[in-house]
């Protein structure tokens, strides 16, 4: 499954986030508190439906996360501070069940594995070695590892 495009509308600190996946990986960095986790959990709530409590940015209503796949399937995850949340699939109302197993279809991926493998909990428990080889193995083989480190600025020893 690859996101083509995913938008998130008062969704904790952010008003308005569309991000665009340009490759089959992308990695996040900056400081703590400007929104890396927040981005994570938008994802994760988007492909397995798992929110944390209070996700709704304060002074709003309503939060929404809409989901363009690069097979074109579409899919939105409103919740609503007073209203049942909602859920779309390719722009006609549907459920939790119906967008799961569209999901998992476009996948083949168990949703219960899918909890596991959008977790940032995964990569963050990997060894440094077993991490290097997984952004190795999404490397170009023309570029080795010191090209690789040279591009990360402010990259320290650890």
């Amino acid at each position: 499954m690859v996101i083509k495009r995913i938008m998130a509308t008062n969704f904790k600190g952010f008003k308005d986030l569309t991000i665009d996946p340009k490759n089959k990986m992308m990695v996040i960095t900056g400081k703590n508190g400007k929104g890396k986790t927040t981005l994570e959990v938008i994802v994760k709530y988007a492909i397995t439906g798992i929110s944390p409590e209070d996700v709704i940015a304060n002074g709003e209503d309503e939060m929404c996360i809409s989901v363009e796949l690069g097979s074109g399937t579409n899919f939105t995850r409103s919740i609503h501070r007073t209203k049942p949340s909602k859920i779309t699939l390719c722009g006609k109302a549907s459920t939790g069940k119906n967008l799961t197993e569209q999901i998992q279809s476009e996948t083949g991926i168990d949703h219960s594995v899918m909890k596991i493998v959008s977790s940032a909990e995964v990569v963050a428990n990997m060894k440094p070695e077993e991490l290097g080889q997984l952004l190795l193995s999404y490397i170009p083989e023309d570029l080795d590892l010191d090209t690789v480190i040279s591009y990360i600025s402010n990259i320290t020893s650890e």
